[in-house]
């Protein structure tokens, strides 16, 4: 069977127009809080935990392009577009009681971490138990606004400054005295104290704080099929290990991140 030059386009153009409609656009946002997204000195390209989820479920489903991270966006704005549907999904939410009515959430978590309470190195302060926290005049806990651990402190009754938009500008705040503590998770806490360079003038509270996931959240109107394909494919990388293998190099430096690869 010969087909004419007008068959073949008219034939040429269908594959094109399905292929375009299988395929599936998402729409991010980057945040500025290491090792979750971080800028990589050497290539200048956005890395982190988040990446190498994005990347790793389009190498398991190469119609499914997810787009936006290239540059950080501020935490209240991130979590606004998300809730309207300016960006259609995040990679690394907390999940809290209010959130839960805004965003779509989907299991499993990208990653399980603590939250610890940090202050100045020479600060006299032994903090173990809200109690203590609470009943200190000038116990102001410094935290990014937009954070989900703003609204839980408080909850708390706890004296919360919300007024930096990153976790390194909550840290130099209190390093200059302008709050006594910062508190969030342990792995970015301390990964931008790396960064920062001041261990040394850090030090760690022993009160414990709560263990937390953090999950691929979706706006509201992103179509419940898409939601579905994507936590199928998320269900495989925990499965295959690909999730804690991601974990273990942002955070302890082990194996080799796909961001890296490019």
């Amino acid at each position: 069977m010969f087909l004419t030059p007008k068959q073949l386009f008219l034939m040429t153009l269908l594959a094109s127009i399905t292929s375009a409609q299988a395929s599936i656009i998402l729409r991010t946002d980057a945040q500025d809080s290491p090792p979750k997204y971080y800028i990589n000195e050497t290539s200048g390209l956005m890395n982190g935990i988040g990446i190498d989820t994005i990347l790793a479920i389009e190498a398991l489903d190469p119609d499914i392009d997810i787009v936006g991270y290239e540059h950080f966006t501020p935490f209240a704005r991130l979590f606004n577009e998300l809730a309207i549907g300016q960006i259609d999904v995040f990679f690394g939410l907390i999940r809290s009681p209010n959130r839960l009515k805004q965003y779509v959430y989907i299991e499993p978590p990208i990653y399980y971490v603590s939250n610890i309470l940090i202050s100045r190195a020479d600060d006299p302060a032994n903090v173990a138990t809200i109690a203590q926290l609470r009943a200190m005049e000038d116990g102001i806990i410094g935290m990014p606004m937009g954070m989900a651990q703003v609204r839980e402190l408080n909850i708390l009754g706890l004296n919360v400054d919300k007024s930096s938009k990153t976790v390194a500008q909550t840290i130099r705040k209190m390093l200059h005295g302008r709050v006594r503590f910062v508190y969030g998770s342990e792995i970015e806490l301390l990964t931008m104290i790396k960064q920062l360079g001041v261990m040394n003038q850090i030090k760690i509270q022993p009160l414990q704080g709560d263990l937390s996931g953090r999950y691929v959240g979706f706006s509201p109107k992103v179509p419940k099929q898409v939601i579905d394909r994507i936590r199928k494919r998320m269900e495989q990388l925990e499965s295959n290990g690909t999730l804690q293998s991601i974990y273990r190099h942002h955070v302890w430096g082990e194996s080799t991140p796909l961001s890296d690869q490019e």
